[in-house]
């Protein structure tokens, strides 16, 4: 699978989803850590989800369980395809599109909930993907945005390798003032962190647009 960089991101050939059902016991109790966060911050249930960047389905499937409607988009086809395979074997609907997060093909205020997670660090000027993000979040919506926390090892290719996972994409800082210099009317209502994992959440919430 080749590999995609600026201006969209990158493409991760991993697959989440399968790690996240069948990996190693160390990726499972991972997943399953960053699902409950994710879980938290996004209070999916009866909302309608954007899941940018969505991979494989790690989290577009099971939040599909809940969720009135799940969408999920990807640079990769490929991974689109496994998404619209995967959702089928769990019994849950997830509309699969494959595109960019910098450029995407939804109106303004589609939904309550868009999800950024394990994203942000991928591209090196996370700006376009955040503002993305926010145009196509409801004013009343959630806008979710998580990633490894940046001082924690097992967010190291170091530690990535270890676990048998063959590290193929370049990562930046995960902070909230890299995300905050990306948005452009949001502001930060929560900080979910799991330390023992690594992982960050955030959730924002989007001010409605200027002149309105």
């Amino acid at each position: 699978m080749s590999r995609t960089v600026q201006p969209h991101g990158q493409i991760d050939p991993y697959d989440y989803y399968r790690a996240s059902q069948s990996g190693s016991r160390a990726e499972q109790a991972f997943h399953r850590a960053r699902l409950r966060l994710i879980e938290r911050a996004a209070e999916a249930a009866g909302r309608s989800v954007l899941d940018i960047g969505c991979g494989t389905g790690c989290l577009a499937v099971p939040l599909a369980k809940r969720a009135a409607r799940t969408v999920g988009i990807d640079l990769s086809a490929e991974h689109v395809a496994m998404l619209r395979d995967y959702a089928l074997e769990s019994g849950v609907s997830v509309e699969g599109v494959v595109g960019s997060g910098a450029e995407l093909p939804f109106p303004d205020d589609s939904f309550e909930v868009v999800l950024l997670a394990s994203v942000v660090h991928l591209v090196p000027e996370p700006g376009p993907l955040l503002r993305e993000a926010e145009r196509v979040c409801r004013p009343d919506g959630r806008l979710v945005v998580a990633g490894p926390w940046r001082w924690h090892p097992k967010a190291s290719k170091t530690v990535k390798r270890l676990l048998g996972k063959t590290v193929e994409t370049t990562t930046f800082p995960f902070t909230v003032e890299r995300i905050q210099g990306g948005l452009l009317r949001s502001r930060m209502i929560e900080r979910l962190v799991d330390r023992p994992m690594g992982y960050v959440a955030t959730v924002w919430v989007p001010e409605r647009k200027p002149g309105t």
